[in-house]
């Protein structure tokens, strides 16, 4: 009975370490409205390593045709990260591997229509 216990706490143990593992942590989260040709900049927000943001964007109300937001990730005055997101209704990971520091975000609307857009920081 004792071995018993001992190896079902055991199992419980690994069990719960690897479901944390594998969880994401969510340090930073944004989301606004761009019009058509407008650009918004994030406050910065300071990370402890890499991370991944977590990007969804849509156009809404409109039958738009590959809507593009353009996404530069800045540790300092440094451009550490730039990528072009294109869809009307997407979500996309992006990796940032600079490591430990503060960060800001840019998003330019490079399309002829209000995109939303939302996400977050996560490790």
């Amino acid at each position: 009975m004792k071995k018993r216990v001992v190896m079902l706490a055991v199992t419980l143990i690994l069990a719960l370490g690897t479901s944390v593992a594998f969880g994401w942590t969510h340090f930073f989260s944004y989301s606004y409205d761009l019009p058509a040709g407008a650009s918004r900049t994030t406050a910065t927000f300071t990370s402890t390593g890499n991370f991944t943001l977590n990007h969804s964007q849509s156009v809404p109300n409109v039958t738009a045709n590959n809507a593009q937001v353009r996404i530069t990730v800045w540790k300092g005055n440094t451009i550490v990260k730039s990528e072009t997101v294109t869809g009307d209704n997407v979500t996309k990971m992006i990796a940032v591997s600079s490591g430990k520091g503060t960060y800001k975000i840019k998003f330019d609307n490079i399309s002829n229509y209000l995109v939303s857009i939302s996400g977050s920081a996560m490790k």
